[in-house]
């Protein structure tokens, strides 16, 4: 996997950023008092959204040096896809941050440029190949 710096992080929110996981990186986008609620539930850290120092954000953007390192040493116990799968239906934005090889082997991704790349007329592409990137 190639290596980069996570250069997102927000000065108005402490969880609108990327943690590194086991096998590589998760976004998470939580921005309110209940979303921060949620993914210290997630993560198993209940007692540290009961901690007054976090409970509003106000208060976390102050003391982000020392609950950052309590949330990344947590998302880097398991793998992305465990992470993920934790998330699911928690109400907390979240999702994988995919290197380029990642991006590029996604079936979805593959077919598209396999399409555009290989048959210029778009000849036996699918209905509504335009060759054009997906944008949405």
């Amino acid at each position: 996997m190639s290596s980069y710096t996570l250069r997102n992080e927000s000065t108005g929110f402490v969880l609108l950023r990327g943690f590194r996981t086991s096998d590589g990186h998760i976004v998470v986008a939580a921005g309110n008092d209940s979303q921060f609620v949620r993914v210290c539930q997630v993560l198993g850290l209940d007692r540290v959204s009961k901690e007054p120092k976090y409970k509003t954000n106000t208060l976390r953007v102050q003391n982000r040096r020392e609950l950052l390192p309590l949330l990344q040493d947590r998302f880097v116990q398991e793998s992305t896809s465990d992470w993920l799968r934790r998330f699911e239906g928690s109400g907390v934005p979240v999702g994988p941050i995919n290197s380029m090889e990642q991006v590029f082997s996604d079936p979805q991704v593959s077919l598209h440029w396999d399409c555009s790349l290989s048959k210029p007329d778009l000849e036996d592409c699918g209905p509504g190949a335009t060759g054009d990137p997906p944008t949405s």
